[in-house]
């Protein structure tokens, strides 16, 4: 043996095995079986690593998966947010558990085609400034997400035949959840709802008695939806909140009849066909734990103390604890946003055949509110049923024309900055996310 051997020998033995550098290796892309805008990235390592997967169209990569700790085996990715039929580059960085950084070359792959039921959508303007999760609801029915170009990139068909009026990005991110209701109690079909992965790899149906429009998600997981309540002494028709905790059990917290009697609070006699006060939608406080819930009968929205289930605040109609001091009191109201001290809402009807958003100052110490805004589409829109608000934190405006199929960025000088048209389908309610990933 010479002395090269021999040294050798000995570096192997006084420093154990050598680590052989990190590797990415095996580096692959296809297409999300049920959904064709999802791009599943697959890679090997040779050593354990915490990896993200930058990505984006036409050579950007500004986007980014979140950070995963993963084994040293094959690594599989699903990548978000991607418009249909575009090409895309990727680029995997890994990280070693003693901190040596390695990326991959850039790698070219392709988004698939929306579904042939999907409808055209069309924008003008540069940005919606943010995601939209919300359903459609015609030939194609289901949850989806548009980017802020107001492209699809993130679909689920529903065939359950019901009505699909209400998805949200869950807190942790990692699925949609939408509602399959039957707002019209008759129960020709059982209500549930629906929690899909975003990598459409799994679907959890939730059955919830008589469930209508809206529904919430807490932070720890409970689901609060409005559902349909009948009284057992064969009153009208009316609306509770039932909660759907962790463990799977489900309880009522409250009934309109809780707060409201028929005899006194009769409603608007020209929806009585659709029940006494037909709750709508719904939002929920975290700072307040309190649910707002909009009664469309009554004309009010209204505040429910989630820990007592007492109505200790309400606008509009006869429930209403705040009067309406100034400018059209609304009527026949769907969604609605709480900011701060104001109230901005989707006045399907208070302005008679042409509906509009509408905002109010509210004092409470006073027990009233002045109308300081209101917004109507320059055509002159008329949405009966649905429709949606959303306040920016900049002041603009994303109202949801919902029967119409239009999407509209307003500025407070009723300016449209941006829009979105679909061809053939019905807007549900919008839930707006800044990112698709928690």
């Amino acid at each position: 043996m010479n002395t090269n051997t021999l040294v050798f020998s000995f570096l192997l033995l006084g420093c154990g095995e050598v680590t052989p550098p990190p590797t990415i290796s095996g580096i692959s892309a296809s297409l999300n079986g049920d959904i064709k805008t999802i791009v599943n990235v697959s890679w090997h390592t040779n050593q354990v690593t915490t990896a993200i997967v930058h990505y984006g169209l036409d050579g950007d990569l500004s986007l980014s998966t979140p950070a995963s700790d993963l084994t040293a085996d094959q690594v599989f990715v699903p990548l978000l947010g991607l418009p249909a039929e575009r090409e895309i580059s990727y680029q995997i960085t890994a990280t070693t558990e003693s901190g040596e950084e390695i990326s991959s070359e850039v790698q070219v792959a392709n988004t698939g085609s929306l579904p042939e039921s999907m409808p055209n959508f069309s924008t003008t303007g540069d940005t919606m400034g943010a995601y939209s999760v919300l359903t459609l609801i015609g030939e194609f029915t289901g949850p989806v997400i548009l980017n802020p170009e107001g492209e699809v990139v993130w679909y689920y068909r529903d065939h359950r035949h019901l009505d699909t009026l209400r998805a949200h990005l869950s807190l942790d991110g990692q699925s949609v959840l939408y509602n399959a209701a039957e707002i019209s109690g008759e129960g020709k079909e059982e209500p549930h709802i629906i929690r899909v992965a975003l990598d459409g790899s799994s679907e959890e149906a939730i059955p919830v008695d008589l469930l209508a429009h809206d529904f919430v998600e807490h932070a720890d997981g409970t689901i609060g939806t409005i559902a349909a309540y009948f009284d057992a002494k064969d009153g009208p028709r009316a609306d509770s909140i039932v909660e759907i905790h962790p463990d799977g059990t489900q309880s009522t917290l409250w009934t309109v009849y809780d707060c409201f009697d028929p005899i006194t609070h009769p409603g608007d006699d020209s929806f009585k066909d659709l029940g006494w006060t037909w709750a709508n939608a719904m939002d929920y406080s975290a700072a307040e734990d309190a649910y707002y819930v909009s009664l469309h009968n009554l004309g009010s929205i209204i505040r429910v103390d989630r820990a007592t289930g007492t109505c200790d605040w309400g606008i509009g109609g006869s429930t209403g604890t705040i009067e309406i001091t100034s400018g059209t009191p609304f009527m026949g109201q769907h969604q609605f946003d709480i900011v701060d001290d104001n109230i901005v809402i989707f006045d399907n009807m208070g302005a008679g055949f042409e509906s509009r958003v509408v905002e109010y100052a509210i004092d409470d110490a006073a027990g009233t509110a002045e109308e300081v805004w209101e917004y109507m589409a320059d055509s002159g829109r008329f949405v009966l049923i649905l429709g949606d608000a959303h306040r920016f934190d900049d002041g603009d405006t994303l109202v949801t024309w919902s029967l119409d199929g239009v999407i509209e960025r307003v500025n407070p000088a009723g300016d449209v900055t941006w829009d979105v048209h679909v061809d053939d389908g019905i807007f549900g309610f919008n839930s707006v996310v800044d990112t698709l990933y928690p």
